[in-house]
């Protein structure tokens, strides 16, 4: 038996349309009204910030770090490839060019960072690209389990696996001081664009169920 089928495509578009438009009005408030944003993120920020920086969270926040986003994307990629073939360059290639478009992103909208971050954080603060990151290469991988004919039991874990995932590193940002809290929710509606977007692409143009000839 195999996992779940796919949203339809109704339903698909009306998700992808809703992630973005959400998505849109955090970027226009970050830009055009940050002060809105600030009334919001530096109280939840105050609460939910550490006061002795665990290393764990360091080591969480790491899932979205784009060097590993990269490294997960060419391993799934090559385990893909006898499998199904489309899926195996499509997953990659969203992976890519979602920490193309999170450097894009972040130089437009040129959010500050919280104060004082207790780790290394390099450009602009909005969206989250950790989580932006973490959504896409998580997120993807129970779509990518309909179309290889992965069964249900084992989806359902991969799928509980990946948004705990998300969650975890969404959380870590904030503890860090990394990020504010509407940063990671933009991160991950922008990510949840990319990987419905993916979706659509794979329902269009793949079979549901893909099985490559070897060789």
């Amino acid at each position: 038996m195999t996992s779940a089928a796919t949203l339809p495509p109704a339903r698909l578009r009306v998700a992808i349309l809703g992630a973005l438009a959400s998505f849109a009005g955090l970027a226009v408030l970050a830009v055009g009204a940050p002060a809105a944003l600030a009334a919001i993120d530096v109280p939840m920020s105050e609460f939910a910030r550490g006061s002795s920086y665990s290393s764990a969270f360091r080591d969480v926040s790491l899932l979205g770090a784009t060097e590993v986003a990269v490294l997960f994307a060419m391993v799934v990629g090559l385990l893909l490839w006898q499998r199904c073939r489309a899926a195996a360059l499509i997953y990659p290639a969203a992976i890519l060019a979602s920490a193309a478009l999170n450097v894009v992103l972040k130089t437009a909208i040129d959010r500050p960072r919280p104060p004082a971050p207790a780790t290394a954080t390099a450009l602009a603060s909005f969206p989250s690209g950790h989580s932006f990151q973490v959504t896409v290469v998580l997120g993807l991988l129970p779509v990518l389990c309909r179309h290889v004919g992965v069964p249900q039991p084992l989806a359902l874990v991969v799928r509980l696996l990946a948004l705990t995932g998300i969650v975890a590193v969404g959380v870590s940002r904030v503890y860090l001081g990394a990020h504010w809290v509407t940063d990671v929710v933009a991160g991950v509606l922008v990510g949840a664009v990319v990987v419905l977007g993916t979706e659509r692409l794979l329902t269009r143009n793949v079979p549901t169920v893909c099985h490559c000839p070897a060789g």
